[in-house]
């Protein structure tokens, strides 16, 4: 059982109350207290302490739970800034929301500094989702299919080299904007949220040096069985997770729906990343873990 401080008494709060109570009934979390701006005098709220921010760093706890979005950022840089509090042990509300989520699976993962590899947005979505530090320049990026097997057939070479960009832009249908095209070896890479490669090439530097090679999962979505087949036969990798839009016999591959709205597969598998419309159709610390056989556990 995780001591968590929960930091934030307004809207959020209020809508992850029932949630908080689950984790607390399951024997998951015990609220050592209600972080807030303002307290006046030995204040309780839903049965739990209301403290002063101030007083966090005179508590006992685990993990502090921000019930905020709106001021996420202000009260990271206020925590490590000004209280001197690591910045690991600082979650957004949103992995509460996740659905089966299991307390201490979840921190198991957080500490294990995983490095996903992806050939599109959905790694850095899924960090994005669990509050965790994205570990890989495999952000924002997408690549071809043949490129993006290339570069599996000998990753560490391809993090050895350089990317470098000649100018090349292309237009990004989602965003309708012209991004960059990065160089790498013989290999394009994509850079669907930048407009200035040499930013893109900055940011692939910075997280490249963050790569944990002791633990790797490496995604790719794809609609043609060939390219699944080819993948899932990669030597070397131990975790690997494979999207398909169609049947497949394989433990690795798991089959993502198209929901309405969606008109390319890629779009179900990024929403299928993140907490809201359209997500979440697989216990994703099974998949992160690699706990057990990935199916899917509800079709929406």
């Amino acid at each position: 059982m995780y001591k968590i401080i929960i930091w934030g008494i307004g809207n959020v709060y209020n809508q992850l109350l029932n949630t908080i109570h689950y984790f607390e009934i399951s024997n998951q979390i015990e609220v050592a207290a209600l972080a807030a701006n303002e307290c006046f005098g030995n204040m309780t709220l839903d049965g739990y302490p209301i403290i002063h921010k101030s007083e966090i760093i005179t508590k006992e706890f685990d993990y502090i739970i921000v019930a905020t979005d709106l001021y996420f950022d202000e009260i990271i840089n206020e925590a490590v800034e000004g209280m001197g509090i690591e910045r690991e042990k600082i979650i957004p509300f949103r992995v509460m929301q996740i659905p089966n989520l299991n307390f201490g699976e979840y921190i198991r993962l957080k500490n294990s500094k995983l490095s996903i590899v992806s050939n599109n947005c959905w790694g850095g979505l899924i960090c994005h989702t669990l509050g965790i530090e994205c570990l890989s320049p495999f952000k924002n990026v997408s690549f071809s299919d043949m490129d993006y097997i290339k570069i599996l057939n000998d990753l560490e070479r391809y993090l050895k080299a350089d990317p470098i960009w000649n100018g090349e832009k292309r237009m990004d249908t989602n965003s309708n904007i012209e991004v960059p095209v990065l160089k790498l070896e013989d290999v394009s890479i994509k850079c669907n949220h930048e407009l200035d490669g040499e930013a893109a090439i900055r940011n692939w530097k910075r997280r490249r040096d963050k790569f944990n090679w002791n633990n790797i999962l490496v995604e790719m979505y794809t609609e043609y069985e060939n390219v699944e087949r080819e993948f899932l036969q990669l030597p070397g990798f131990e975790k690997k997770i494979c999207f398909v839009p169609y049947e497949s016999d394989r433990k690795e591959s798991v089959k993502l729906y198209r929901m309405p709205g969606q008109n390319k597969f890629w779009e179900a598998v990024n929403s299928n990343a993140g907490v809201g419309r359209n997500s979440i159709c697989y216990n994703v610390l099974d998949i992160l873990l690699m706990m057990k056989s990935c199916r899917l556990q509800c079709i929406i």
